[in-house]
């Protein structure tokens, strides 16, 4: 009678992938120890409550050390609209400005996806918006923004 080697490689194959599991999870994640320790962070600069930022795009010319920061009211807290953050100092991050809907309490929704773009040597951010029926402004597809002389 043959016996197989299949059942005993499937073994040693089990064990092997229960040791590498192991090994993988001795730091687990806390709610004290969050994060990667692939990343570190810098700096931080608080935009609002919970929930309440939806995208970003930050310039990469080295001259023009900003983000730009969609915000949104998924539980109906906080402003919709942008705000420019920079980050010539990573360290300490610092609102420049932001701009917001009118009438924040007849808009449901907010914000989305944000980019910039340059054309003719002026530089614009295009900040596309989402509100629900019901309020004004629901055609409002984005808003553009001239960013060129921020300081």
């Amino acid at each position: 009678m043959m016996r197989s080697a299949l059942p005993t490689a499937g073994c040693l194959f089990l064990v092997a992938g229960a040791h590498l599991a192991a090994q993988q999870s001795k730091t687990p994640w806390t709610p004290l120890d969050r994060g990667s320790d692939n990343i570190e962070v810098v700096g931080h600069l608080p935009l609002g409550p919970h929930n309440n930022l939806a995208d970003m795009d930050i310039e990469q010319e080295p001259g023009r050390p900003y983000a730009y920061v969609a915000r949104a009211r998924y539980d109906g807290l906080g402003p919709v609209g942008m705000v420019i953050v920079d980050l010539s100092d990573p360290a300490n991050p610092t609102k420049i400005t932001e701009w917001q809907i009118e009438n924040q309490d007849l808009h449901i929704g907010g914000a989305r996806d944000v980019k910039y773009f340059r054309w003719n040597d002026r530089v614009y951010v295009v900040q596309s918006l989402q509100f629900r029926q019901g309020g004004p402004n629901t055609d409002l597809g984005a808003v553009v923004l001239d960013v060129t002389d921020l300081p």
